[in-house]
């Protein structure tokens, strides 16, 4: 019984060191709204489209940023549409890095083209109209 009190407090002891080095070499994540920390930022959008009811076309469907040279920086999918709806609109977040310019692809086929300097007047949030 005392060799398994010991293991457990064992343990104990090396999960807080693990946590406390994680909190102590951690950097804080962006903040949304195009605020940033350690040159990533936080990109938004809102998209619209006709329809919402092919699955994976917009609702639901995957995203990827992209850097200029073609570089995946982010993944994330969309979220916040509601089944069967006209038109259709979704949103979705994702952390990047400084770049040059960036693509974004939706779904499909969906390939869209922003200058840094175009996200950074615009806060970090793109609107998308695919009507």
């Amino acid at each position: 019984m005392k060799l398994v009190a010991i293991a457990v407090g064992g343990l104990a002891v090396l999960l807080l060191v693990a946590v406390g080095f994680a909190v102590l070499n951690a950097t804080e994540p962006a903040q949304p709204g195009g605020t940033h920390e350690s040159s990533f930022y936080y990109l938004t959008a809102t998209v619209r489209a006709p329809r919402c009811d092919v699955p994976g076309d917009i609702a639901g469907a995957p995203v990827k940023v992209l850097s200029d040279t073609g570089q995946v920086l982010s993944t994330t999918t969309t979220t916040g549409a509601l089944p069967n709806t006209r038109p259709c609109t979704v949103s979705f977040g994702a952390y990047v890095p400084t770049e040059a310019a960036y693509r974004v692809d939706i779904g499909h086929q969906r390939q869209l083209s922003y200058s840094f300097e175009q996200l950074q007047r615009d806060g970090f949030h793109v609107e998308i109209d695919l009507q």
